[in-house]
């Protein structure tokens, strides 16, 4: 980790005179050394498992507590707090369709408690590198979904381009459908149209219709 920083450093120089690494010693706990550490801006517990210390990550009780500990650590020390967790497994069956931050493995405690978050997946060719981010706010607008692609050398990431909304992909979809199949006014088959998204999202047809739905998507 130390050494992916240093990395970066030398991408981003006017941030290196803030950049102090520390090891912790052996044995330490590290709600110790949080609170002994002073003139932190971030701090950030990465993998949330083994730094938070919890006995079970699906318990929201345990979860919670240890979320409330170290929030109330950060707030002493005036610093931000950014916590590292994992997806669960890929969906299976028809229902294939990327939930963002609800993908957080374990407790429920983990989505319901921060005031923003990133989810992060890699798509495509994993040697390219190329990840989707999707954000949850809560006191403000949400960002757009976003393509992202990370460079192998200096670990830093460039935005590719907008993930467009199911509203946008199913107007691109009418417009192939009306540019192949007759005039303007020809109504779209939602069948097509369904399995022309469902393409195009990398799910089943079945989720874009429970997608249209739950959007409010009547139109289509």
């Amino acid at each position: 980790v130390s050494e992916r920083f240093r990395v970066l450093a030398r991408e981003y120089p006017e941030a290196t005179p803030n950049l102090t690494i520390v090891s912790m010693p052996p044995r330490t706990k590290i709600k110790e050394f949080m609170t002994a550490v002073e003139g932190v801006s971030l701090i950030v517990l990465d993998p949330a498992l083994s730094a938070m210390q919890y006995a079970d990550e699906n318990s929201n009780s345990l979860v919670r507590a240890a979320l409330d500990d170290f929030h109330s650590i950060a707030m002493d020390q005036g610093a931000a707090l950014a916590v590292i967790h994992h997806a669960g497994k890929a969906p299976r069956g028809d229902d294939s369709s990327w939930r963002g931050l609800a993908e957080a493995r374990g407790a429920s405690a983990f989505t319901d408690w921060v005031d923003g978050g990133i989810a992060m997946r890699g798509i495509g060719d994993e040697e390219r590198g190329e990840f989707e981010l999707t954000f949850t706010v809560r006191a403000d607008k949400v960002p757009r979904a976003m393509i992202v692609i990370r460079d192998p050398t200096t670990l830093t990431y460039s935005v590719k381009g907008v993930r467009l909304g199911l509203g946008e992909v199913l107007e691109k979809g009418a417009g192939a459908w009306k540019a192949t199949h007759g005039p303007e006014d020809q109504k779209v088959s939602r069948t097509w149209l369904a399995e022309w998204a469902a393409q195009h999202e990398g799910c089943h047809a079945s989720t874009i219709y429970r997608r249209i739905k739950e959007e409010g998507l009547s139109t289509y």
